[in-house]
């Protein structure tokens, strides 16, 4: 097509510009109906032309077919990007509502860890009897009769023993975590 790099590239760049300007302007408002617009795509045009030493011959016949097909080009890449900012947008801004959601979750999983740490630290603590009682029951998920049995308790004293750890659990866990 006779694109040479670096020689007569001022020459050929005035020369270009002079007779395919309007033709480039024209193919480019096909694509989009702002002036300003096209201008500015075909000024892009240009410079891209210049910044890759790339300016074709403008006496060979063939020239206003590339000069079409880059202004074609131009525009594509155009909208390629305009439609990448606008996913980039989208995600960001849908990834935000996640993000919120997930936000409340690992806030909600951190304060849920916290009391199980608490319940956890207040049975340590506890009397081997009353752990037992508590493993038994909730763990093991024996009744208050097996619990009694196993302990050599009745099953009132059994039942009222783990209503007062519960009891005592629920203010520990209210007073901490209000």
């Amino acid at each position: 097509m006779g694109i040479m790099k670096k020689e007569f590239c001022s020459v050929r760049l005035k020369e270009c510009f002079q007779l395919y300007y309007q033709e480039v302007v024209r193919v480019i408002r096909r694509y989009y109906d702002d002036e300003h617009l096209a201008e500015d795509l075909a000024q892009d045009l240009y410079t891209r032309m210049i910044m890759r030493e790339t300016i074709p011959d403008p006496q060979n016949p063939a020239c206003i077919g590339y000069m079409r097909k880059a202004a074609r080009n131009i525009c594509f890449d155009y909208i390629r990007n305009e439609i990448r900012k606008e996913n980039n947008r989208c995600m960001y801004s849908d990834n935000m509502d996640e993000y919120a959601g997930d936000y409340h979750d690992i806030e909600e999983t951190f304060v849920n860890g916290e009391v199980i740490s608490t319940m956890i630290d207040f049975i340590r603590q506890m009397e081997d009897v009353h752990r037992s009682m508590v493993i038994e029951r909730y763990c093991q998920d024996k009744t208050y009769a097996d619990i009694a049995r196993d302990m050599d308790l009745s099953v009132y004293v059994v039942k009222k023993r783990l209503r007062d750890i519960h009891t005592t659990i629920q203010k520990k866990i209210v007073r901490d975590f209000k």
